[in-house]
């Protein structure tokens, strides 16, 4: 089932208000389509997001079986490691989001495109 662009706005809503002063713990790899992305945040519970091409994207309590470091996930650690959250973006009427973060003064981007 595929996500509607209005749905979606209502995912990024959420991510906003819930990942607020958060940074990234760790990512790992779930399956050839699918990442999870750990938060941290010294005072609030650690999250988990789940990015998933084609499926969508969520948070969940889950602790999944993790595949290792194959593909991307060593470069998504080696840049995004202890990053800081800053935002989600959904580009109007679209099923894409953009999350933000910052990390060493410089700024990154990781794009979902769910369709």
């Amino acid at each position: 089932m595929e996500l509607a662009s209005i749905e979606l706005t209502a995912i990024v809503s959420i991510l906003n208000n819930v990942l607020e002063g958060y940074y990234i713990n760790n990512i790992y790899r779930i399956d050839e389509n699918t990442i999870l992305v750990r938060f941290h945040h010294s005072e609030r519970p650690d999250r988990r997001l789940m990015v998933s091409s084609g499926r969508g994207v969520w948070l969940t309590n889950s602790d999944l079986v993790k595949e290792g470091t194959k593909g991307i996930i060593p470069t998504l650690r080696r840049k995004l490691s202890r990053a800081r959250f800053i935002e989600v973006e959904q580009p109007a009427g679209e099923r894409i989001i953009i999350i933000k973060f910052r990390s060493s003064g410089e700024f990154y981007k990781l794009i979902g495109e769910f369709f």
